[in-house]
């Protein structure tokens, strides 16, 4: 009789028991509504949840497991003791994975964001054209760098290079066909795309 009265001693409702365990009480709710966390005992009269604090080590277990990233199945699985040693290793090595993607995702924002800082000082303004830098797989190309009198004669040897380059090459593995053309007289870089 004495072990039954010290377990009701050490019982909570669940509102002591979030507080306990500085989690929210719907939380609770929620894992128990899924089977991941059930509460110790449940008054069927009341419907009073109550919670041991021998319980705390579990609830600490599962939010460990869900800040490493793990999905509540997954938790559900490990708690059960449901997933072997590999599997186990598999599914932190693909969280792992995915962080690292993250990161680097994140990383690569983080200088575009310096990059504007650094204009906005420079500039006072952001420039009127945006640029976006994407990454695509590797593409074999041709190459020509030639210098020429005039614009007339730059723009005939494109026109040239076209020209042959579709009559030896099948017009769809041509892809784009572009021409930059680049001079003292111009104030910028001028460019030809032709698909």
């Amino acid at each position: 009789m004495q072990n039954i009265n010290s377990e009701k001693v050490s019982m909570f409702r669940i509102g002591e028991f979030s507080k306990i365990a500085q989690v929210p009480a719907s939380l609770l709710r929620y894992y128990n509504d899924i089977g991941l966390f059930i509460p110790i005992h449940c008054d069927r009269d009341t419907g009073y949840r109550y919670y041991s604090v021998r319980q705390l080590v579990q609830l600490n277990r599962i939010l460990a497991l869900k800040d490493l990233g793990l999905t509540l199945e997954q938790v559900k699985r490990l708690v059960k003791d449901e997933i072997s040693p590999d599997e186990i290793r598999g599914m932190l090595a693909f969280k792992k994975a995915q962080i690292e993607q993250n990161i680097q995702s994140e990383a690569m924002r983080l200088k575009a964001v310096e990059s504007r800082l650094k204009q906005l000082e420079r500039q006072g303004e952001f420039q009127d054209e945006d640029i976006v830098l994407k990454t695509i797989p590797a593409q074999p190309f041709l190459s020509i760098r030639r210098s020429f009198a005039d614009v007339t004669d730059t723009l005939a040897v494109i026109s040239d290079i076209e020209q042959a380059v579709i009559k030896s090459v099948k017009a769809k593995s041509l892809g784009r066909f572009a021409a930059v053309i680049y001079g003292e007289s111009y104030d910028g870089i001028f460019s030809i795309q032709m698909n």
